[in-house]
């Protein structure tokens, strides 16, 4: 959230890829992790780089 200025990039990425995981909660984007896949669109969307993608063990994606 530090980093994110709210465009809904991300938002909208997931949405068309049809994984609806991302929801708009007081103008910035919350991960519904239930839903999550982990397929990265949302990250590779961000020009801010505001989205580290984590294993469930908390282990950041860079480190896979």
């Amino acid at each position: 959230k530090e980093l994110c200025n709210g465009c809904g990039a991300c938002f909208t990425a997931c949405r068309t890829g049809g994984h609806e995981a991302i929801l708009l909660a007081e103008g910035f984007p919350q991960v519904e992790v239930s839903k999550c896949i982990g397929c990265g669109i949302c990250h590779a969307m961000c020009f801010l780089n505001a989205i580290t993608l984590v294993r469930p063990g908390g282990e950041p994606k860079s480190a896979w």
